[in-house]
C-alpha cells in the first residue's frame, strides 16, 4: 500500500508538470520575454533575492548551535518551497522534505519538525501582517474611489485576516503549561490534543528563550514577501502600466493567500492564471489579455527557478545520509 501510495504520488508530480509545460505557450513567452529585454533579469535578481531571505529566515527558525551553512539552507527551503507547489500534498511535503535535510545535517528530529513548523508560521504571519497594512492603505487613502461593494469585501477580508493574526500571535506567544501529563488509559483524541499542546508550547518556550532570532526571521520573511511582489511590478511596468510598490504588494498577497486554498492542485494549474485575472480585475489594472501576458512570464520564472531546484534537489539526496528523505516523503 506504501510503495501504491508513493508511486501515485510520483504519478502525480510527472503528470502535473508536464501539464504544466504543455499549458505554458513557449512562443508567446519568448515574445514576451523580448518585450520585457533587461526586465527578465530584474525578475530573476528579485525572485532570487527574495529567496535568499527566506534561507536567511529559516536559519533563525533553527533551535540548534550548529546550524547548516547558509548555502545549504537556501538550497534547503528553495527546493521544500518548490515541492510544495508541485505535491499534492502541498506545503506538508516540502515542510518534511526540509525537515528530514536538516536531520540527516545533524539537526535532531524534533528541533527539525519544530523549526520547519515555526519557518512556515512565520511566513504565513509575515504575509498576512504585510496584507492588513495593504488592506487599511487601501481602505483610508482609496475609499473615496471604491466601489460600495468592493469596499465591503476589504472590510471583511481585514477582519477576517485580523482575527487570523491575532490567534497565530497567541499560538506563539502565550507562554506554555508546564508538566503536561497523559495517561495511557487516555483516548486517542486526548493524545493528539496533548501533542498540539505539547508543539505550541515547544515554539512558545523557543521564542520567548530566543526573541531575537524569532524577530529576525518575521523581518527576514517581511523582506522575502517585499522582494517577491516586486516581481509583479516589474512584469506591469515593463508591459506599459502605471503601478506603485504597494499595488503589486497587494496583487502579489491576495494571489499567494488565494492559491494556498488550491494548493491541492499540483503546480495551481489553471487555477492560478484565473486567480491572477480576479486580482488583476480586482484593483482595475489591463485590458482582457493583460492577465494572460502577466500568468505566461510568472510561469516562466517558475519554471526557471523549478529548473534550479530540479537540480539543487538532486545534490541534496546526494548528500543526504538519511534515505528517507525523498521528493513525496509522507510520514
Amino acid at each position: 500500500m506504501k510503495k501504491f501510495l508513493k508511486l501515485f504520488l510520483i504519478i502525480c508530480i510527472v503528470v502535473s508538470f508536464v501539464l504544466f509545460l504543455k499549458g505554458t505557450d513557449i512562443g508567446e513567452s519568448v515574445r514576451l520575454i523580448r518585450k520585457l529585454d533587461s526586465g527578465i533579469f530584474y525578475i530573476f535578481l528579485v525572485t532570487f533575492t527574495a529567496y535568499c531571505f527566506g534561507g536567511l529566515a529559516l536559519k533563525y527558525c533553527i533551535d540548534a548551535d550548529e546550524k547548516p551553512k547558509f548555502p545549504k539552507l537556501f538550497a534547503i527551503k528553495h527546493v521544500g518551497n518548490i515541492i510544495s507547489v508541485f505535491n499534492p500534498s502541498g506545503a506538508i511535503a516540502g515542510e518534511l522534505f526540509s525537515a528530514n535535510v536538516l536531520i540527516s545535517n545533524g539537526v535532531s528530529k524534533q528541533v527539525a519538525y519544530k523549526s520547519v513548523l515555526l519557518s512556515r508560521i512565520m511566513m504565513i504571519l509575515a504575509q498576512l501582517a504585510l496584507l492588513l497594512f495593504v488592506l487599511i492603505w487601501y481602505l483610508f487613502s482609496l475609499s473615496d474611489e471604491l466601489p460600495p461593494v468592493l469596499a465591503y469585501i476589504f472590510y471583511g477580508c481585514f477582519a477576517v485576516f485580523f482575527v487570523v493574526v491575532v490567534f497565530i500571535l497567541w499560538f506563539l506567544l502565550k507562554p506554555g503549561s508546564e508538566n503536561i501529563l497523559i495517561h495511557k488509559e487516555e483516548k486517542k483524541w486526548h493524545k493528539i490534543i496533548f501533542q498540539f499542546r505539547e508543539l505550541r508550547s515547544s515554539l512558545a518556550e523557543y521564542i520567548h528563550r530566543r526573541p531575537k532570532d524569532a524577530l529576525k526571521a518575521y523581518i527576514f520573511y517581511t523582506i522575502h514577501w517585499l522582494f517577491t511582489s516586486l516581481e509583479l511590478f516589474i512584469i506591469l511596468r515593463f508591459l506599459g502600466y502605471h503601478v506603485t510598490v504597494f499595488d503589486s504588494l497587494f496583487l502579489d498577497t491576495v494571489i499567494v493567500v488565494s492559491k494556498s486554498a488550491v494548493a491541492f492542485i499540483p503546480g495551481q494549474f489553471g487555477a492560478e492564471e484565473l486567480i491572477n485575472k480576479f486580482a488583476l480585475a480586482l484593483v482595475r489594472i489591463g485590458g482582457n489579455n493583460l492577465w494572460l501576458s502577466v500568468s505566461i512570464l510568472r510561469r516562466v520564472r517558475q519554471l526557471f527557478w523549478s529548473m534550479v531546484a530540479f537540480v539543487l534537489y538532486w545534490i541534496l539526496k546526494r548528500q543526504v545520509k538519511n534515505p528517507e528523505v525523498n521528493l513525496i516523503e509522507e510520514k
